[in-house]
């Protein structure tokens, strides 16, 4: 692994509630950004709003007690308790961050960033850090742009979108998964750009065996006229060899339930969820989104 690249700056601030919190059914919620405020929608019922102007990127631990949010602009990451109440702001400057994740002990926070010692499109890394901000460090993978990240079960490794760079090129991106150490860094999931979809967002099933993810059926092509949203929602086992299942032709973002039965995507129609493997789609929301997480019930 590499050495600490950035400073860090954590400030705890008080944890009053900042805004209503929404009823949770037993199956959980979804937490989502939108127009820069957060979204905390039941799966059935009105959403509470909470007024964080900041917020564009979420990721939680999953048992759905702590979130991240960050603007995407800057170093900035709030996390917060699973009502939206506000714990520790932390200022990782000199990065840019992409995504968000918190291990499942709640102990660890893992993002991928833009690097600014490091000009240039193609510097899009995974790090991870004590979740007080302390220890930033850079992983070293085997695919050096890294879109999307999730941790393992076990904390020990996380899962990664990733994809080969040639000059300004970046590549299809594939599913691996790699230690926090950098060691054994494996295939799961393998793109095939123009034969299997790119893999750009996705969130992992409780297992750990499979994922659902945001994918270009065809990258290497232009959209036919008239297409506003080119990626689809995915399914796949991740055996390295697995073919994924369209689940849906338009997505931006997605979610796995915590029970594991259901999963959920956004597209410009609103926020729907359906059963795993596929199915019916129901309409949660109206709104849109290009990041959510699926907070687990308290209890």
């Amino acid at each position: 692994m590499a050495a600490t690249v950035a400073a860090v700056t954590a400030v705890t601030a008080g944890s009053g509630l900042i805004a209503p919190a929404a009823a949770v059914a037993k199956n959980g919620r979804l937490a989502f950004p939108n127009a820069s405020n957060l979204v905390l929608q039941p799966l059935t019922g009105a959403p509470s709003v909470i007024k964080d102007r900041r917020a564009t990127i979420i990721g939680s631990s999953r048992s759905g007690r702590l979130m991240a949010l960050s603007s995407g602009t800057d170093g900035d990451v709030t996390i917060a308790d699973g009502r939206g109440r506000v714990i520790r702001r932390i200022d990782f400057r000199g990065i840019v961050i992409h995504s968000l994740d918190i291990s499942p002990d709640g102990r660890r926070l893992a993002l991928t960033a833009f690097r600014d010692a490091e000009p240039g499109r193609l510097n899009l890394f995974p790090y991870v850090a004590d979740i007080s901000g302390r220890g930033l460090t850079r992983v070293t993978t085997r695919l050096r742009h890294t879109f999307d990240l999730r941790f393992t079960r076990d904390g020990r490794a996380f899962v990664y979108a990733g994809a080969p760079t040639t000059g300004d090129f970046v590549a299809c991106p594939s599913l691996r998964r790699v230690r926090l150490d950098g060691t054994r860094d494996t295939l799961l999931y393998e793109a095939v750009g123009g034969t299997l979809p790119c893999a750009l967002s996705f969130a992992l099933s409780p297992a750990g065996n499979s994922a659902v993810f945001t994918g270009d059926p065809a990258p290497g092509q232009l959209p036919p006229p008239g297409t506003l949203v080119r990626t689809g929602v995915y399914q796949v086992a991740l055996t390295g060899r697995a073919t994924p299942r369209l689940l849906h032709p338009q997505a931006f973002a997605v979610a796995w339930a915590p029970d594991g039965d259901q999963v959920a995507f956004s597209s410009l129609a609103g926020t729907y969820r359906m059963r795993a493997g596929g199915g019916t789609a129901t309409r949660v929301s109206p709104t849109p989104t290009l990041a959510m997480t699926w907070l687990k019930a308290a209890g």
